[in-house]
């Protein structure tokens, strides 16, 4: 017969072998995991990577065409610069000529005259410096929207 104090070795040297054997196999499951980390975060950092470059490639590809844009915009803008102070140019040496003539010596009396000549070229002078105002405002707001849409329009 063994002795009671026996099994109470045996058992503790039991719990000690399955205690060894579950860290053991707790360690070799933590180191599976610890690698399938490691690939993991080299798989997220190589795919990070790529997209960076991607990115940056993106961004110079813009910068070129936001450039190549602004360039063909300032040209645009010199152009209608140059149409419009043409057109100031012609109208300055067409105002100087008189456009509305006086009104004729042989009328019976000025009351019946139905303008004043000087008055009408003045309010046609601000008409058309207003018009050519807003038409040149125009003009630069579609060849400002021109520009945007070269610029955002895809390769």
């Amino acid at each position: 017969m063994i002795p009671v104090f026996l099994y109470k070795w045996i058992a503790i040297g039991a719990v000690i072998l399955l205690l060894g054997i579950g860290l053991k196999i707790q360690t070799a499951r933590l180191d599976a995991v610890k690698k399938e980390y490691a690939a993991f975060q080299a798989q997220v950092k190589a795919v990070g990577d790529a997209q960076e470059a991607a990115t940056k490639l993106k961004d110079a590809e813009n910068q070129t065409r936001m450039e190549k844009a602004n360039a063909q915009n300032l040209r645009a803008k010199r152009d209608l610069a140059g149409v419009y102070d043409a057109y100031r140019k012609l109208r300055e040496s067409r105002a100087s000529s008189g456009d509305v003539p006086s009104a004729p010596t042989f009328a019976p009396s000025a009351d019946r005259t139905t303008f004043d000549s000087k008055e009408l070229v003045g309010a046609i002078r601000v008409l058309e410096a207003g018009v050519l105002g807003i038409v040149q405002q125009g003009d630069q707001a579609i060849v400002d929207m021109n520009t945007a849409k070269e610029w955002a329009k895809p390769n």
